[in-house]
């Protein structure tokens, strides 16, 4: 039988189970003391040359130097949906996964969620069972839809997120750490802290929910948006504006036993050995990113004209392909200092606690929030109130809104698809 999580405590019953049985452990290791992570050409590499690189890239217009992740092929993210099961639907097929840098070290995940490296199998690990599904025209999948996503602009190098949904008419039987979600048990979790990864959040903000209602959507009342036009004016034409530059030759950098460290901030990418049962391959060697404190992503909401409008900004992520994304109204990361006019914000009224991918980044948190201001809030010019149909539209459009901007949208799903929520 399939298992199901029929309520929030079946799931984190699921999710602590799972992680007892995960064997999990963790330690640094030294760049000496290994052979999977080589320096070559200037960068830090597996040696199958796949996964992802620690690269150093100068910006030629300003002459800084910043030391990103270089993943040149997306990330390949899906969920299998299954529309109704006797009426209660619709389920979502989740996975419980052990990352070693996930704050809690489990976190549940979409269907699948891959680098190319992974479901190509060059470590020569298990292959995901439900890779055919959304990878290659399964004959059981009866709707399908794809979109590309940005990733972490400011820690990623050009990586997107290949977003694909595959509906199937039945509840698949269950691999040994996947379960269905109905979604309210998904619109319940959304609101906890560090239960469902930036992924899943990901996935579940630009799906069109309501298209599974059965019911007639009423007429979008979509508008030509400002914020669109300043996106394009802001954003930059195909250029080689960066270079590639050996990270062991700039003065941003240091590199020690353990790690590749930023001296600026004191960040620092170490390297770690993982073992567990409960993924691929049951032990491996990898870098992850460290940054002290945390981030915060807030995102204000306010009535206009009877309607529910959201304060967006145009945002400077230098690791996107256009240099600009689509971000909450205020995006901080750990590093960064808040701007004076955050700390006179009026408490949230909803918010969660995340750490992004745990694959890459270990206890890298983020504070989500949304704030209720007032209509005439003062507001910058790269700031635009935006209605919950445009918000939809800027969701949904590929490589447009940047990865906070969904999650944060992830708490706004029975707002955004209130069709499916009443029937």
């Amino acid at each position: 039988m399939p298992k199901v999580a029929h309520t929030l405590a079946d799931l984190k019953a699921f999710l602590s189970e799972t992680l007892h049985t995960s064997s999990f452990r963790i330690k640094r290791t030294s760049f000496d003391a290994q052979e999977e992570w080589l320096f070559k050409d200037g960068m830090l590499s597996h040696k199958t040359g796949g996964f992802f690189h620690v690269i150093g890239l100068n910006d030629m217009e300003d002459d800084s130097d910043t030391l990103y992740l270089f993943q040149p092929q997306s990330a390949v993210t899906g969920l299998l949906i299954c529309p109704s099961k006797k009426g209660l639907g619709p389920y979502v097929l989740t996975q419980a996964r052990i990352e070693p840098g996930n704050t809690g070290v489990i976190q549940l995940g979409p269907t699948i969620q891959s680098t190319p490296a992974n479901f190509l199998r060059l470590h020569n690990g298990k292959k995901n069972p439900y890779l055919d599904y959304l990878y290659s025209g399964h004959r059981h999948v009866t709707g399908f839809h794809s979109t590309n996503q940005l990733d972490l602009g400011k820690r990623y190098y050009q990586k997107t997120k290949w977003h694909n949904f595959a509906l199937v008419s039945a509840l698949l039987e269950t691999a040994d750490t996947y379960i269905w979600l109905p979604l309210p048990v998904l619109a319940e979790a959304v609101k906890m802290d560090f239960i469902l990864n930036t992924d899943l959040r990901s996935l579940i903000a630009v799906f069109e929910w309501d298209s599974l209602s059965g019911q007639n959507a009423h007429p979008e009342q979509t508008q030509s948006s400002a914020i669109l036009e300043y996106y394009l004016k802001k954003s930059h034409s195909v250029n080689c504006r960066n270079k590639f530059i050996p990270i062991d030759q700039s003065s941003a950098f240091s590199i020690e036993d353990q790690a590749i460290r930023i001296n600026k901030n004191n960040q620092e990418i170490g390297l770690y050995q993982i073992e567990t049962n409960h993924r691929e391959v049951q032990g491996w060697t990898q870098p992850l990113w460290r940054a002290e404190g945390r981030g915060k992503a807030i995102l204000l909401c306010s009535k206009l004209s009877g309607q529910r409008v959201f304060l967006l900004t145009v945002e400077e992520e230098k690791g996107t392909p256009s240099s600009f994304s689509i971000s909450p109204s205020y995006l901080f990361y750990p590093e960064d200092t808040h701007t004076p006019e955050v700390n006179n914000l009026p408490p949230p009224f909803a918010r969660f606690a995340q750490s992004d991918e745990g694959g890459r980044f270990i206890n890298h948190e983020f504070e989500f929030q949304l704030i209720e201001v007032n209509n005439d809030f003062d507001i910058r010019e790269n700031q635009f109130w935006v209605g919950i149909d445009n918000l939809k539209h800027i969701l949904s459009t590929s490589n447009l809104c940047n990865i906070q901007l969904r999650g944060l949208c992830s708490l706004l799903i029975e707002q955004l698809n209130p069709l499916i929520f009443e029937a």
